[in-house]
């Protein structure tokens, strides 16, 4: 049989054909955008990566506030699903019906929070891409960057150079004080934590639950609060800081449109050990 598109016949070929159409949807009008406030802040790339990454998280404002409100839903639903194991959990058929009808009738699709989530990765993931284009171990050369550019006033002219100059970074390279890693770090651990409700929740009926599952379960989601920064911070140190920058720009942003959909939440004890009142 012959394959629906002439060149499309092997994986190579598809993923070239994939990589094409990312290329042409997100990450170029994604570096346009870059270039644009590159100019925009007389050539301050840092401002540009500032803007670009705000801008990103306002577009895809509308998927991540809808993603949070279903998981303040579905905590606010703990309870009732509690009790329904409580009731239904000799029969996993009839328990998970219970389940999905306990959701249509709050209105909560439980597919939504991760079909939302979607937009704002590939968009991250896009801008990402972008910034390692200027500044990754395989930076682009001017004459590549300027190919993928649409308008001829925002082409980079030929024998200058991107600056890679930022307050006391050097967004080619890993900051040399680990500052913005560290800071990356804490602000996911700080957006975590803010989600402790859930887990507080989900731990208190962990410990009367009769099944060991749900004991794992939260065990992972507790240890995901500290793995995440971990894993921030290890790759933050490795990164060119401009990609670093753009992760805590993004970050921030969701720390506080997390502050706006449940408040202090599981930081509040903790603010309160260091005398803070909230």
């Amino acid at each position: 049989m012959q394959p629906p598109f002439k060149g499309w016949g092997g994986s190579s070929s598809m993923i070239k054909a994939l990589g094409y159409v990312w290329n042409l949807l997100l990450v170029s009008p994604l570096l346009n955008l870059v270039v644009f406030f590159y100019k925009i802040f007389d050539f301050n790339m840092g401002l540009a990566i500032i803007a670009v990454s705000i801008l990103v998280k306002l577009v895809t404002l509308p998927f991540t506030h809808s993603s949070l409100k279903v998981m303040q839903k579905h905590k606010d639903l703990m309870p009732e699903l509690e009790k329904l194991k409580k009731k239904y959990g000799h029969d996993k058929t009839r328990l998970a019906e219970e389940q999905l009808k306990l959701y249509k009738d709050m209105g909560i699709n439980p597919a939504s929070g991760c079909l939302t989530q979607i937009v704002p990765i590939l968009m991250i993931i896009a801008l990402f891409s972008v910034i390692n284009i200027f500044f990754g171990n395989h930076s682009s050369s001017l004459e590549a960057i300027n190919t993928l550019i649409y308008l001829d006033f925002l082409k980079i002219p030929q024998g200058s150079s991107i600056n890679p100059g930022f307050l006391y970074l050097n967004l080619s390279k890993p900051d040399p004080f680990f500052i913005l890693p560290v800071l990356s770090a804490l602000l996911q651990f700080l957006t975590s934590k803010m989600m402790m409700p859930t887990l507080s929740e989900a731990e208190k009926l962990a410990k009367k639950a009769d099944d060991v599952k749900d004991d794992v379960m939260y065990n992972m989601q507790e240890q995901m609060l500290y793995t995440a920064p971990i894993i921030f911070l290890i790759v933050g140190l490795k990164l060119p800081s401009g990609v670093v920058l753009n992760i805590f720009v993004t970050t921030l942003f969701s720390l506080i449109q997390q502050y706006f959909v449940s408040g202090l939440g599981g930081l509040k004890p903790l603010l309160g050990k260091f005398g803070i009142k909230t």
